[in-house]
């Protein structure tokens, strides 16, 4: 039950990331002639893109999340872990509503929990 539990506080965090994540493609969609941006993982999972959406969270990718990448001809870009690292360097300088911030990832938490009971 403990792994569980920690599944689901891990949850909310990826799902905001995830969301993050899906606001940055969008500019790069936009701002480039790059088509939708997929996002590739460890485990050989692929979220491909037709529109603009945010990878749900779910016990399958739960593991494998922060190897999710951006990759471009010869180099790649870890999205979830670079969006993480600035959550980290924002939130230990005291620059987000930290009481915002964790209701958001509360009801994020929320979510995940009642979609994979």
């Amino acid at each position: 039950m403990e792994h569980e539990t920690n599944h689901i506080s891990k949850a909310g965090r990826m799902s905001l990331i995830s969301t993050l994540e899906s606001i940055f493609e969008g500019f790069i969609q936009k701002n480039t002639s790059k088509k939708r941006c997929s996002i590739y993982f460890d485990n050989n999972l692929e979220l491909k893109r037709d529109e603009p959406c945010s990878l749900r969270i779910s016990r399958d990718v739960i593991e494998s999340f922060y190897s999710g990448k951006y990759v471009f001809s010869s180099s790649s870009i870890h999205i979830y872990q670079a969006i993480d690292s600035l959550l980290t360097y924002l939130g230990d300088r005291g620059l987000l509503n930290s009481e915002n911030f964790e209701d958001e990832v509360t009801d994020l938490q929320e979510e995940y929990r009642i979609e994979n009971s």
